[in-house]
C-alpha cells in the first residue's frame, strides 16, 4: 500500500510520464486497496451488528414520582391537598377540605406507592398508584390556643385512591366520587 501512495506522489509532483503497464499496476494496486478497506469495514459492521444483538443497549428506567407540593382538586374550590413520595416510594397526601359545617379538616393517605412497570405504564397510561385509608384529623391547635392533640379517626369516606398518568396530573377517587388533580405547578 505505501508503495502506491509514493508512486502516485511521484506523478502528481513531478509530473512522471507512465507507461500502460505501470499505470494498470498502479490501478491494480488501488483496487486491491480498497478491496481491504470494504473487507475491514464490512467486519467491522458485523462484529457491531454482532455485539448489539448480544448485548443490547436498554436506557436505565428511572421510577417516575409524581410531582412534590400542592395539588389542585378541579371543580372543588377551598380544597388543597399536598404531595410528598420519599427515596423509598413511601407517600403521605394530606388534604385539606371542609366538613358538612364548612369546617376546615384535614384528610390523610399515606402508604407505599405503586409504581407501574414501563410497559404497562405504556398500555394502561397509568404511571402510579396510591390506595389508602382516609383519615380525617380535626379538634387541632389553632395558632394563639395552648397545644392539644388533634383527633384522628378513619373517615366516614372510606378507602381513597390516587392514580397518577403522569407527574403532574391524576385523578382522586373517595366515597364513590372522582375529582381530576393537577399539581399547582402546572396552574401558574
Amino acid at each position: 500500500m505505501h508503495q502506491f501512495f509514493v508512486e502516485r506522489k511521484a506523478i502528481i509532483d513531478e509530473k512522471v510520464e507512465i507507461g500502460d503497464e505501470k499505470l494498470e499496476r498502479l490501478v491494480k494496486n488501488r483496487r486491491a486497496v480498497m478491496k481491504t478497506w470494504i473487507a475491514l469495514l464490512l467486519v467491522l459492521a458485523s462484529s457491531v451488528v454482532q455485539a448489539q444483538s448480544a448485548f443490547p443497549i436498554q436506557k436505565p428506567q428511572v421510577p417516575l414520582t409524581p410531582e412534590q407540593g400542592a395539588w389542585v382538586l378541579e371543580g372543588l374550590p377551598n380544597n388543597g391537598v399536598t404531595v410528598h413520595v420519599d427515596e423509598s416510594g413511601f407517600a403521605f397526601v394530606a388534604w385539606f377540605t371542609h366538613d358538612a359545617n364548612r369546617r376546615g379538616s384535614w384528610l390523610v393517605m399515606q402508604g407505599q406507592l405503586s409504581r407501574t412497570e414501563e410497559p404497562e405504564r405504556r398500555a394502561s397510561g397509568v404511571m402510579a398508584r396510591l390506595r389508602s385509608t382516609l383519615f380525617e384529623g380535626n379538634n387541632g391547635t389553632c395558632p394563639t390556643c395552648t397545644p392539644q392533640p388533634a383527633t384522628v379517626t378513619p373517615s366516614s369516606l372510606g378507602e381513597g385512591e390516587i392514580v397518577w398518568r403522569d407527574t403532574r396530573r391524576a385523578t382522586l377517587t373517595y366515597g364513590g366520587r372522582s375529582v381530576a388533580m393537577s399539581s399547582f405547578v402546572t396552574n401558574t
